[in-house]
């Protein structure tokens, strides 16, 4: 694919904002493809309502928009994104943009600081930094040839024994919160969430870079169950 950098977004019972967001974006990148992963169940699928097969309809009447299904057996997020990385590799681009279908694209400047992070050196850049540490995958920046593992909820592993790990993510801070909250904070405790282990692996090697959040990129955060700054406590975005 001759176009450098993608942006792809994971469609999933989201038809009442994904239009803003991919009209929003090629108002000011007009002619860039956008990728959708679609997420949506079909008919006869559990979770499946019409809705679905109208968020689908308009997204292929849209001429930049490429619409891959995911036929993988894991239908979360993070599993779109990672057919979305997939698709990126076999057509050779290089920059993954990611953001989520709740965002609504007003400018330029919040792309260009993750663009100059990622050409100063970064494998992955984002803008909104999570109090418990990591960068949030929305927005984001992401050097296809240096993603090394999903971007699935996963289990932290041996991560969380790595020299790094404590300076890296403020396990107390997470825990303390999603206690008070009356959340699984073991769950929390024990695992990375969606797109996490794909940050922190950059993070170690000192190729996470966040840059300052810019009034012309919103996220509307109705993809999670908490507000902005806190954990989802249902292990998503």
């Amino acid at each position: 694919m001759e176009q450098a950098v993608l942006p792809v977004l994971v469609a999933f019972h989201t038809g009442r904002c994904i239009r803003a967001a991919v009209d929003s974006f090629h108002r000011h990148f007009p002619g860039d493809m956008v990728l959708v992963v679609d997420n949506n169940p079909g008919r006869g699928e559990p979770g499946w309502t019409p809705d679905c097969d109208a968020e689908r309809s308009w997204l292929r009447a849209q001429p930049d928009v490429l619409l891959l299904k995911n036929d993988g057996p894991g239908k979360g997020h993070g599993a779109g994104v990672d057919r979305a990385v997939a698709w990126c590799r076999e057509g050779g681009v290089e920059l993954m943009l990611h953001f989520e279908p709740d965002c609504l694209v007003t400018g330029r400047r919040w792309y260009d600081a993750l663009r100059a992070a990622v050409d100063r050196g970064a494998w992955m850049a984002g803008s909104h930094r999570k109090r418990y540490g990591p960068i949030h995958p929305t927005p984001s920046l992401w050097r296809v040839d240096r993603i090394a593992t999903s971007f699935e909820v996963q289990p932290r592993g041996a991560d969380a024994r790595h020299p790094l790990f404590h300076q890296l993510v403020d396990v107390d801070w997470l825990t303390d919160t999603v206690r008070e909250e009356g959340g699984p904070w073991a769950w929390w405790r024990d695992h990375w969430d969606t797109g996490q282990r794909a940050w922190f692996q950059a993070a170690v090697l000192g190729r996470a870079e966040a840059v300052p959040e810019t009034d012309d990129f919103h996220h509307f955060w109705y993809g999670s169950t908490a507000r902005r700054d806190r954990p989802a406590f249902t292990g998503g975005v």
